[in-house]
């Protein structure tokens, strides 16, 4: 006797069959309108009854901070301390007051 299916159960399966490969729970949700908690739930059901198989994995992200983002955007201190001596000598206290906050690292790192 074939398990009763809940109309979340058969929309997740039919989502799966037709792309026939194996989907997180986003593309799931994006594609068939369920909410990502009705999908997690739908999912939990089709593989209690044997109907699915339910991989989970940790996702480890990585994302710039609010000083990595201003490395990026401006570019590090002491390539911006370097840039600065191109031209010639730049005396301490105009390199400081250019780099601000920055200028301690970018020395330590010139030092180095």
């Amino acid at each position: 006797m074939r398990p009763a299916l809940h109309d979340i159960e058969r929309r997740i399966l039919a989502e799966l069959a037709s792309a026939g490969s194996a989907l997180d729970e986003e593309a799931i949700s994006r594609s068939t309108g369920l909410g990502i908690d009705q999908v997690r739930r739908g999912t939990e059901w089709l593989r209690h009854k044997g109907l699915a198989t339910v991989e989970e994995s940790l996702a480890r992200t990585v994302e710039l901070g609010e000083a990595g983002a201003a490395a990026a955007r401006d570019g590090l201190p002491e390539r911006r301390l370097a840039e600065m001596l191109l031209d010639g000598p730049v005396p301490l206290r105009d390199a400081a007051s250019r780099l601000g906050d920055e200028f301690g690292p970018a020395m330590g790192a010139a030092r180095a």
